[in-house]
């Protein structure tokens, strides 16, 4: 019962970043309406920048934590499947980031155009919001877990 528990706790762990993003992306949905695109095309740059600066401190943080020696926690992890979870987490939440920085790209790429004419372009909003809600979530899902990592050595 244990293992189970368990294994629950580590599914939900794995899956909350994408299970909180769906769940805000909906509501984003219904909440805005029409106001999406402009919306996604006012946030696009500053979220570049925010998100590049995140992926940047993730690298930096994960070429760290994988060539530290002499942290007590970080042994202790290195000796389970806990820190391969953790470095998961960590590819997960750069692949993520990069895929949000695409698509503030590609709705920054867009010219401004009327939304009547071209209302096939807010399509893009739904993905481009998923996307960075999602990549801040494992953003800080990692953070948290270093948080945690630190504070035990």
């Amino acid at each position: 019962m244990n293992l189970a528990r368990q294994l629950s706790g580590l599914n939900l762990e794995r899956r909350y970043p994408l299970l909180l993003a769906l769940l805000a992306t909906t509501i984003w949905w219904f909440v805005n309406g029409q106001r999406q695109w402009d919306i996604s095309v006012s946030l696009s740059s500053p979220l570049v920048n925010v998100i590049a600066i995140s992926v940047g401190f993730l690298a930096a943080a994960l070429s760290i934590l994988l060539t530290a020696q002499s942290l007590p926690a970080l042994d202790r992890l290195k000796t389970s499947n806990e820190f391969n979870t953790l470095v998961d987490y960590h590819w997960s939440a750069i692949r993520l980031g990069l895929i949000s920085v695409a698509l503030c790209m590609l709705v920054l790429s867009f010219p401004p155009c009327d939304r009547s004419d071209h209302w096939e372009i807010r399509w893009i909003s739904i993905p481009w919001f998923l996307f960075a809600i999602w990549s801040f979530i494992a953003f800080f899902r990692v953070l948290a877990l270093l948080k945690q990592l630190l504070t035990k050595g």
